[in-house]
């Protein structure tokens, strides 16, 4: 018997696929983060008028809120 058969370098596993719920829940943490990105642009640059308890819980938060 010939022990030494090699195997074709040709060959590759598939790749797996991700699943949809996968994509679906990136799709929606990426338009979250777009919306909550656009309506701090919105309120800092003053697009948004805030009335004055908004505006003093907005300037409340840090960058860790």
């Amino acid at each position: 018997m010939d022990n030494n058969q090699s195997v074709p370098s040709t060959i590759t596993p598939p790749k797996p696929k991700r699943p949809k719920l996968v994509w679906v829940i990136t799709i929606f943490y990426f338009l979250s983060a777009g919306y909550i990105l656009l309506a701090v642009i919105l309120i800092y640059g003053g697009f948004i008028t805030l009335s004055d308890v908004q505006q003093a819980y907005i300037e409340s938060e840090t960058n860790f809120d």
